[in-house]
């Protein structure tokens, strides 16, 4: 017998599919999410009781029950409805979106496990087609991921871009030899509301900073809205100077919202700035191209979570477990809440000394700087005066939301005007000031103030003043285009204002 055959016949006879299955799911995990999750994460306690489970079940099944080894195909699709069941109802919530309601989907799953273990009981002869068929899938999508992995991890990344047309004409269009180019300040304040609206639901009057910007010369759109009400969709769409493309309005989750942030690694806006010879500075949470994130995304440091997002348990527990829970914190996710809290108080810190550091240092070329401040967006951590909240604060950011949110928002006043200061008063290059939030406050509670949401925060600042192409209603999508219009000639049209609303 040939070395082919004794493979083939070992292949239709061991179910090796069992461990396959989640050693799949978990590799197709680290190459999803990469760089949030990586193959170190492979050898954490919870993927090594993902990958032992099985392989228990497959010894147990291969040494105690030779004669029952037809079962392990029952297995395997139970197997399969665990880890999968997130990608199923995302599917079929896209396609036949009554089908995926847990009253329907569930029963479904549980009439299908009991039509196979009937057959399975019928069938006398042995299932060696259906075991080869399983073992060569799972053996060849392993090492296809596995390849994927290197491949990811070698580069940084950028391999996930190879297969994607990603080329966008109106970068190698935007390149200017002879155009005076200044230096480019972005900064983002997280989840600031425009003024109209801090007037409408606080029956806040923002004059103080309003009045400075206007004093400092910024044109202030009034009107101004963000396209999208989460941050990587917001700034994605900003840096793309693009919408996102597909069906928008649907309920988030991790894997679309790790697309998005991909979207900002590879951002034109970037690419464009560097064809015209600027220094790309980041002070932010995304990677930019060439550039990793100096600052961390707490929400997207849970590794556990993001390996068992799309299971079973996971999906019904975070769906309908809330019917079951009662609403006291445990210990442990206020250590959490409170470590985050820290980690994000720190990070505001290290972004403004950071921003201010840049100001004040002589560049050789073009300075393109990216500065984001997860303020006045939750959690609450300063008062209007910059003084630390108390711990129940931080933890507990739906309560009282609306005062504390106000609170931290006149002290984010106090950050925007003295960064304005020292940017408009230091440097020997006429700079560009873009001042924008990605989208407004989100925590209003009553459905019908949703579209509040996309009230933002944007004044932009030119050097001579001259804002022809500004308009009132602009949207964020059409900074980068008005900028790269006036000062590259760059032949980039606008797009259509246009909002879309996320489901959180």
């Amino acid at each position: 017998m040939s070395s082919f055959q004794h493979i083939k016949k070992y292949l239709s006879t061991q179910p090796l599919f069992i461990t396959l299955l989640p050693l799949f799911y978990l590799l197709n995990l680290t190459n999803e999410y990469y760089p949030f999750l990586g193959i170190k994460d492979l050898i954490t306690s919870i993927s090594l009781w993902l990958l032992a489970i099985p392989l228990l079940l497959f010894i147990i099944i291969r040494l105690a029950f030779p004669q029952h080894t037809k079962y392990a195909l029952l297995l395997l699709y139970l197997e399969a409805t665990y880890f999968l069941f997130g990608t199923l109802q995302d599917f079929l919530k896209e396609h036949i979106a009554n089908l995926a309601h847990y009253r329907y989907l569930i029963p479904l799953l549980l009439c299908v496990a009991i039509l196979i273990g009937w057959s399975l009981k019928r069938a006398s002869s042995p299932l060696s087609r259906p075991f080869l068929y399983f073992n060569t899938l799972f053996v060849i999508l392993v090492v296809m991921e596995l390849t994927r992995s290197i491949a990811i991890t070698t580069t940084d990344g950028q391999s996930k871009q190879w297969f994607h047309n990603n080329s966008d004409p109106r970068i190698n269009a935007s390149i200017c030899d002879t155009c005076a180019k200044p230096d480019i300040y972005f900064i983002i304040f997280d989840g600031y509301s425009a003024s109209r609206t801090l007037q409408e639901y606080w029956n806040y009057n923002n004059h103080d900073l309003d009045s400075f910007l206007r004093q400092q010369d910024f044109y202030y759109a009034w009107h101004s809205r963000s396209n999208y009400n989460s941050t990587p969709y917001s700034i994605g769409s900003i840096l793309n100077m693009d919408y996102h493309a597909g069906n928008q309005h649907k309920k988030i989750n991790i894997l679309e919202f790790c697309k998005k942030i991909e979207s900002i690694q590879t951002n034109s806006v970037c690419n464009i700035l560097e064809k015209n010879n600027y220094k790309v500075i980041n002070l932010s949470y995304f990677s930019l191209p060439g550039q990793q994130a100096p600052f961390t995304m707490t929400y997207l440091t849970n590794k556990q979570k993001l390996l068992l997002n799309q299971t079973l348990w996971h999906r019904t527990n975070k769906d309908i477990g809330w019917n079951f829970r009662t609403s006291t914190k445990t210990a442990s996710d206020r250590e959490a809440a409170i470590a985050q809290a820290d980690l994000n108080r720190a990070q505001v810190l290290k972004a403004y000394e950071g921003l201010l550091n840049t100001s004040a240092q002589k560049h050789q070329q073009p300075v393109f700087v990216y500065a984001h401040f997860l303020i006045p967006h939750d959690p609450y951590y300063y008062d209007s005066t910059g003084n630390k909240t108390s711990v129940d604060t931080w933890i507990n950011t739906g309560l009282n939301a609306k005062e504390n949110y106000l609170s931290q928002l006149k002290y984010t006043n106090t950050i925007i005007k003295n960064i304005i200061t020292r940017l408009k008063s230091e440097g020997d290059r006429p700079r560009v000031i873009i001042l924008q939030s990605d989208h407004g406050f989100r925590s209003f509670g009553d459905k019908c103030l949703h579209q509040w949401e996309f009230n933002n925060l944007n004044a932009v600042y030119f050097p001579d003043q001259d804002y022809k192409e500004m308009y009132d209603s602009i949207t964020s999508i059409n900074t980068f285009p008005v900028l790269f219009r006036k000062y590259l000639h760059a032949p980039i049209p606008l797009l259509k204002d246009s909002t879309v609303y996320i489901l959180k």
